[in-house]
């Protein structure tokens, strides 16, 4: 779906490149602190918001790129994955990478580049997310174990069909998430 938001992008985009001009997208703001200071005429991208499509059953959701993550966020209360992206090059071309569906997500996984380049790579057009249902049931276990105890139970944990989501030693201390139904957290 192109948004109306899309021709001005063009037009802008167009008009930089016949000027040697560079450009630096942004959004809210929200993620400035994650990217080095980047050169550029700044150029808003928030003038493209809002929900393009959501299919739950189908586990995505495409948005604008000028949609807030805290909208999106509000909207699933869930989990997210970059399935495919539709960008804008610098001659104004428009391309897609990826797909709606994880079978559509094969090889080099351009989509995910793209989404973490900051707009260096192109203006980002709009995001296809995969979503899951949060767990039912989380919990974090706390071990005191040294370095090398620690790497000994998480390889023999990982062959064994546990629900663990995140793990993190730090300080002759393992952390282990466990997340899912309640009842494999208990047999955990």
């Amino acid at each position: 779906m192109t948004h109306p938001f899309h021709s001005t992008l063009r037009e802008l985009v167009l008009d930089a490149a016949a000027r040697g001009r560079t450009l630096r997208p942004h959004g809210s703001g929200s993620k400035d602190f994650l990217a080095q200071q980047l050169a550029g005429a700044p150029l808003d991208m928030r003038g493209a918001q809002g929900v393009i499509a959501y299919e739950p059953s189908e586990l995505y959701i495409t948005a604008h790129a000028g949609t807030r993550v805290a909208d999106i966020e509000a909207l699933l209360a869930a989990r997210d994955f970059v399935l495919g992206v539709t960008i804008m090059d610098g001659q104004g071309r428009v391309l897609r990478f990826g797909g709606q569906v994880m079978k559509n997500v094969a090889g080099f996984d351009v989509s995910r580049l793209i989404a973490g380049s900051f707009g260096t790579l192109g203006l980002i057009l709009d995001v296809t997310l995969k979503v899951l249902p949060l767990p039912q049931a989380e919990q974090t276990r706390l071990l005191e174990l040294d370095d090398a105890m620690a790497l000994l139970r998480l390889r023999e944990w990982g062959a064994q069909p546990l629900p663990i989501s995140a793990t993190c030693w730090h300080a002759g201390r393992l952390h282990v998430r466990l997340s899912g139904a309640q009842v494999a957290l208990d047999a955990a």
